[in-house]
């Protein structure tokens, strides 16, 4: 048995549309322009090598770029996990197969990861992490153990936190 779809195209659906427009706005008049939200706030953006022109953008209050600093795409940065991350592991997986990858931008081959104060190693792969249960920092520094980036991010559902340093080791 097939299941006859009715295909219109903009041209059939066109007049439809402007009818069922107009009858409400007839009948509940005009629609009245929504303020923004003050959560919002208005910023310039600017990107190194005009890889796209200047704008103004939305963002969420205190998640705006500073006025004075560009999208600086050229310096090694930490791109996973992001900044913020709550990761729940599942509890119907065994957990040595379960894994946290550490990335990092181009241009990070001679830098090295910290987490919690430990030393993981270079940077110059992904480093995958058997997860831990609870807030972590994740350091990217250089060569002199000077901070690059760092991210936050917390593991929800794994091993006890007691059990990282026998992880570094």
């Amino acid at each position: 048995m097939t299941n006859p779809v009715v295909s219109l195209d903009a041209v059939e659906e066109a007049p439809v549309w402007l009818e069922v427009v107009s009858y409400l706005h007839q009948r509940f008049g005009e629609g009245v322009a929504l303020g923004r939200p003050a959560r919002l706030i208005e910023s310039g953006v600017e990107f190194p090598n005009s890889i796209e022109p200047p704008r103004r953008e939305l963002f969420l209050a205190g998640t705006e770029p500073e006025a004075s600093r560009r999208l600086d795409s050229s310096r090694p940065r930490i791109v996973s996990p992001a900044d913020g991350s709550i990761v729940a592991f599942d509890p119907d997986l065994p957990e040595q197969r379960q894994r946290m990858s550490f990335e990092t931008s181009r241009g990070a081959g001679t830098l090295r990861w910290i987490l919690d104060g430990v030393a993981l190693g270079a940077t110059n792969a992904p480093q995958l992490w058997a997860p831990v249960a609870g807030k972590h920092r994740l350091v990217l520094v250089d060569r002199s153990r000077r901070a690059i980036d760092s991210v936050t991010f917390e593991v929800r559902g794994s091993r006890a936190t007691s059990e990282l340093e026998a992880q570094a080791q």
